[in-house]
């Protein structure tokens, strides 16, 4: 016998779920997410035995510090960001204490499972974000682009907390393995500046997709993304990375189609909030597929 579901009872889930969504995507949950999950592919390229207290302590962190940084772009955000702001502007005011509880959980996991040499090194990463969003943000001004420099540095030196958390060698391919997180970083952060554009101008902001414009960006970027990948065939060619490895070169044609591809006004927010940030959740899949294949 079938279900008969209200109308009204339809609506409601429908909302609900929306907002689930609404809250995931643009609530800062997704790149979050999508960092714990590159972290974790990143751990078992390494032969890093990662556990769950360390994923969690990176999802607290990186939500954290993206929190802090979306408070102060708020007002800004309404024009390029409508969608987020309406999000997040339901608990605006409890920005802060939120923050200091996903800190406050994030020293204690570190401390706990870890100790205190990986809590400074964590600090320090943490530190990068905090100055840039309160201090260093201007700099962008004079340096170009500047703050995809700050935001691939932030990211990427997770990969030697990964290291020190827990106690592993810092080898060539922890080398490898960075600079190739640092360029995937750079990528995604650089071609979400496209639609600044019109924003950033009017700051004076010196960013690649304004300096450099469309067409040039895009060639500069298909570069990044083709030696990033180099980088992961040169050390499975030299056996510093297992074979398996190369599964990851799947992000490859995943960024070529969002760097190449121009959204519609009406599609922008969704296509540079989810398949963009989305892009490291994707990671997973890709080493299965490696491990699949290639053992």
């Amino acid at each position: 016998m079938a279900v008969k579901v209200e109308k009204n009872n339809y609506f409601s889930i429908k909302k609900t779920l929306i907002a689930v969504w609404d809250e995931f995507v643009y609530g800062g949950h997704l790149l979050a997410f999508g960092d714990a999950v590159a972290l974790y592919v990143m751990a078992v390229i390494l032969n890093i035995p990662v556990s769950w207290d360390f994923l969690v302590m990176i999802y607290l962190c990186v939500f954290a510090a993206n929190l802090i940084n979306r408070s102060d772009e708020y007002d800004n955000d309404k024009l390029t960001n409508p969608v987020r702001v309406k999000t997040m502007e339901k608990y605006i005011k409890l920005f802060y204490p939120i923050v200091i509880i996903c800190l406050a959980s994030s020293v204690f996991l570190l401390l706990y499972f870890s100790g205190v040499k990986a809590l400074i090194f964590a600090i320090f990463i943490f530190l990068i974000s905090f100055l840039y969003t309160f201090i260093l943000k201007s700099f962008t001004r004079y340096l170009l682009g500047f703050k995809n420099y700050i935001a691939a540095l932030f990211y990427s030196l997770t990969v030697f907390l990964l290291v020190i958390y827990y106690d592993a060698s810092l080898t060539i391919a922890v080398i490898l393995i960075f600079i190739f997180y640092y360029l995937r970083i750079f990528l995604s952060s650089a071609v979400c500046d496209f639609k600044d554009v019109e924003e950033d101008n009017s700051k004076g902001l010196k960013t690649l997709a304004i300096r450099l414009g469309r067409r040039k960006s895009v060639f500069l970027f298909d570069i990044i993304n083709i030696f990033s990948g180099v980088l992961i065939i040169y050390g499975v060619y030299k056996q510093l990375l297992p074979a398996f490895s190369l599964g990851i070169l799947l992000t490859i044609p995943f960024a070529l189609y969002y760097t190449h591809f121009n959204p519609s006004k009406k599609n922008k927010e969704f296509f540079f909030n989810v398949i963009i940030d989305g892009e490291f959740v994707f990671w997973l899949p890709y080493i299965i597929i490696g491990k699949a294949i290639l053992g």
